[in-house]
């Protein structure tokens, strides 16, 4: 029902894995007891240390890593 309340929407899906903020954020919120919350800053460590990960590109080094071929010796 919030989405009805904007003019102009756009919803891309995104591999949990390629935000890991979003859904460690989402996990946090089926567990919370309140409807609504606005954080003016990180909750816990874990999420600043996920923050940081998103922002130098660690999921997409990952997966740069994980798509280059071996290299037999």
């Amino acid at each position: 029902s919030l989405l009805t309340r904007f003019q102009q929407i756009s919803v891309k899906h995104v591999y949990r894995e390629g935000n890991r903020c979003a859904d460690k954020l989402a996990k946090d919120g089926c567990i919370s007891e309140v409807d609504f919350v606005v954080l003016d800053q990180p909750p816990s460590s874990e999420l600043c240390n996920l923050l940081f990960s998103d922002v130098v590109g660690m999921y997409s080094l990952s997966c740069l890593a994980n798509t280059l071929p071996t290299l037999a010796y």
